[in-house]
């Protein structure tokens, strides 16, 4: 963390309430709430939002996705998904 901090030196760190990185994903968001006056920056957690009683998550997106299940996964996104790719003869 310290070398990502001096490195980068944010102002501020966003992350999701279910977000985990580090060595065994042991960081997450009270790790980071807890080291932010430590390393000078502003920590903001983005609460759970639900849809329909499904927690609104690109883990959840992608697993409609990938289950062909595109309307589902529509709810949930912006943008309309789509997939660019050359198409390769044979």
């Amino acid at each position: 963390m310290e070398s990502l901090i001096k490195t980068y030196s944010p102002i501020s760190i966003s992350t999701g309430f279910n977000h985990t990185f580090g060595k065994n994903r042991q960081g997450n968001p009270n790790f980071l709430e807890n080291f932010q006056e430590n390393y000078n920056y502003k920590y903001f957690c983005a609460p759970e939002f639900k849809m329909e009683n499904i927690t609104v998550s690109s883990t959840n997106i992608k697993s409609f996705l990938s289950e062909g299940k595109i309307k589902e996964a529509y709810k949930f996104l912006t943008n309309n998904f789509s997939i660019k790719s050359k198409v390769i003869s044979g």
